[in-house]
């Protein structure tokens, strides 16, 4: 969350609603899109750390919804 200068980042949504006192469900979508901001704060997806990127042994498939 943050501005364009300055974001924190937290190991989950939960993690974030949690500390600044908002709900989950309203973090996650900011982050999908959804809404802009909850409370005072924008919220989005941190990229994805290099190691995080197709690891040994992963297999993907795909999910039916």
């Amino acid at each position: 969350h943050g501005s364009e200068e300055e974001w924190v980042e937290y190991a989950s949504g939960t993690a974030a609603a949690r500390e600044l006192g908002l709900k989950r469900v309203s973090v996650s979508a900011c982050c999908r899109g959804k809404q802009k901001r909850t409370g005072e704060y924008e919220f989005k997806w941190a990229p994805l750390a290099e190691d995080q990127h197709d690891r040994p042994g992963e297999e993907w498939r795909a999910v039916q919804l």
